[in-house]
């Protein structure tokens, strides 16, 4: 059975991430509204007018095996108490449906992968905080356009589930100019950029991944950058651990 994970998207086209879940052998379930408004794939409770998951939806609708937060506009820097000063895009409905899934996530022990936004709101979340712009030096090494993404070098420490999938050194993309500023004390620095900018993080268990940039537009494409789609198979084998145990006990 495929395991079942959901997908946070508010405005914005799922379509990179459900298929790169679909080709890993998941099942993608979006949560909140695409930028198509009605979409093609699986929604859960699309008619919620705040975007939250409601509490009190049957336990069996809630029963997913993994999270992915995706990427996505910068988070409003109230939620790690500061003033906003060059966010781009910031959406309240969006944190609130982030931070809501998230937790629901954590207090059940279940798989939780974050790509761009996602690695930064896992942070906030857990307590840490982010540089709000990356700054004119760092930036074009970091930022690319719509069309293309930049590719840079990226170090993973030894033991860390990139290392394991990847191994030590590899080149990845990126698109961003935020950034983590100070990581949560829950979590662990696992791989940086040469010029030091956090690329992935994870908790002690690695039921929590996280990394800045975007597998998703990596999948089995041709060039000299890692496969993104090793890593969703990586989650997705994670999700699907989760599924049968929680399956045993209840045997």
């Amino acid at each position: 059975m495929r395991p079942k994970i959901a997908i946070c998207i508010l405005n914005q086209n799922p379509a990179n991430y459900v298929n790169a879940v679909l080709r890993a052998g998941g099942e993608p379930v979006v949560i909140g509204r695409p930028l198509t408004g009605k979409s093609p794939f699986p929604l859960i409770h699309d008619a919620l007018q705040d975007y939250r998951i409601d509490p009190e939806l049957p336990e069996d609708e809630m029963e997913f095996d993994g999270l992915i937060l995706p990427g996505g506009a910068d988070l409003n820097p109230l939620c790690y108490g500061r003033q906003d000063w060059c966010c781009h895009g910031v959406c309240d409905q969006l944190d609130q449906l982030d931070f809501h899934c998230l937790r629901h996530f954590v207090e059940r022990g279940k798989p939780v992968m974050g790509i761009c936004r996602g690695l930064q709101v896992i942070n906030v979340y857990f307590g840490g905080d982010l540089y709000q712009d990356i700054g004119r030096k760092l930036r074009p090494s970091h930022r690319g356009s719509i069309e293309a993404d930049q590719h840079h070098p990226g170090h993973a420490e030894k033991g860390s589930f990139l290392y394991g999938i990847y191994g030590e050194d590899m080149l990845i993309n990126s698109n961003h100019h935020q950034a983590i500023r100070h990581i949560a004390e829950s979590l662990k620095v696992v791989q940086r950029a040469p010029d030091g900018i956090v690329e992935a993080v994870e908790n002690q268990d690695q039921s929590i991944v996280a990394v800045q940039w975007h597998p998703e537009r990596l999948f089995q494409k041709e060039g000299p950058w890692v496969d993104g789609g090793e890593l969703f198979s990586w989650f997705v084998n994670r999700c699907r651990d989760q599924r049968r145990l929680s399956v045993d006990t209840r045997i």
